[in-house]
């Protein structure tokens, strides 16, 4: 066939080319086909849109070289310069524009393609992988949702994964080691969860066959779900429970405070006048005050004079000795009368010195 191009029709009729050199309307719509500029320092980001956009309109080609130019007398040259031209227009202006002018007057979209990665790529970094797998080992959910931990799971899975481009030999072994994978990273999105989740974690745990990490994430989802819709009338039972239980220890408190006293203690209460430390039968609203009642400051006054008395006069004598000490006092008076010009010290040294009173007088 002179042409190669093919086309299928679709319910809606529109063509949908499968030739990888035809150049469909909608490619020369815009030059802007992400929104992750390279800057210099997000090439994995950069490097997995242009992947995605590339792939998506079937022009992998020119980024790989499987595309090569054809001679410049085909027919074909044409289609392929045009082609590769919009190629690089995309890769340049998906770059900031002091990256982007370096690539101005390359030739092709595949030496753009391999200039880029390798002066920003650093899938060869075994220091970058290691710093993604470290954050991995370390995200936990915290104050995040389970949907907002697994998405960022989930991002460092895929820059991971750059990393681990692997040609596999025998297709089983790279089947084998998607499943050895696909359960680390199950394990990696259990551990992190909180511990309040602990319940639904040894459940998956526990399923055979295990999961795989999106319907890990599911059923811990459905989980989380479940636990705020429970939460929500549990709440309010609880606030209403504690607002009761508040009011009726306000109630038993008032209640013990009027049947119990200052102390604490049982007090009497008169059933009259409902006031405490007295009963009916002597209550003075029904037989009156008591004649020997007194004011509280004069009874107060006489049982403190009367505790000072007992108190400080200690019986250190005989009735005897007591005798006999009163009559030295007497005779120390009579002395004093006769004698107006002795001092209190010379009656006080006679009393001492027994002028008046003998040793014989004194009784043991």
């Amino acid at each position: 066939m002179a042409n190669s191009t093919t086309y299928s029709t679709e319910s809606t009729g529109n063509p949908i080319v499968s030739n990888p050199q035809y150049i469909a309307p909608s490619d020369n719509a815009s030059f802007q086909i992400t929104s992750h500029k390279l800057n210099g320092s997000n090439f994995r980001e950069w490097y997995q849109s242009i992947l995605l956009v590339m792939k998506g309109r079937g022009k992998m080609g020119y980024l790989t070289g499987v595309n090569t130019a054809p001679p410049l007398e085909s027919a074909k040259y044409s289609t392929w310069e045009a082609e590769n031209s919009i190629v690089m227009a995309w890769l340049i202006n998906s770059m900031d524009q002091r990256i982007g002018r370096l690539y101005l007057f390359y030739q092709t979209a595949k030496e753009i393609w391999d200039a880029v990665k390798e002066m920003y790529s650093d899938l060869e970094d075994i220091s970058q992988s290691f710093e993604i797998r470290s954050k991995i080992r370390n995200t936990r959910q915290s104050t995040s949702s389970v949907t907002e931990y697994f998405n960022t799971l989930s991002e460092l899975w895929q820059e991971i994964d750059l990393f681990h481009n692997i040609n596999w030999k025998c297709p089983d072994d790279g089947v084998l080691y998607s499943k050895m994978l696909e359960k680390d990273r199950i394990f990696d999105f259990l551990q992190g969860l909180n511990q309040d989740l602990d319940d639904v974690r040894g459940r998956i745990l526990g399923m055979k066959p295990l999961p795989t990490s999106k319907e890990a994430f599911a059923e811990v989802r459905r989980e989380e779900t479940r636990r705020k819709v429970m939460s929500l009338p549990s709440q309010s039972a609880a606030i209403e429970t504690a607002a009761q239980g508040s009011a009726l220890a306000t109630n038993r408190y008032s209640e013990e405070k009027d049947a119990k006293g200052a102390f604490g203690k049982d007090v009497w209460r008169c059933e009259h006048c409902k006031k405490p430390y007295h009963t009916k039968d002597t209550c003075w609203d029904l037989h009156g005050t008591p004649l020997d009642w007194k004011p509280r400051t004069q009874r107060r006054k006489k049982v403190y004079v009367t505790e000072i008395t007992t108190s400080s006069t200690p019986q250190l004598f005989t009735d005897e000795q007591m005798e006999v000490l009163r009559k030295m006092v007497n005779s120390s008076s009579e002395l004093s009368k006769s004698a107006p010009s002795n001092s209190r010290g010379s009656t006080a040294l006679t009393t001492h010195k027994g002028s008046v009173i003998g040793e014989d007088d004194w009784e043991c």
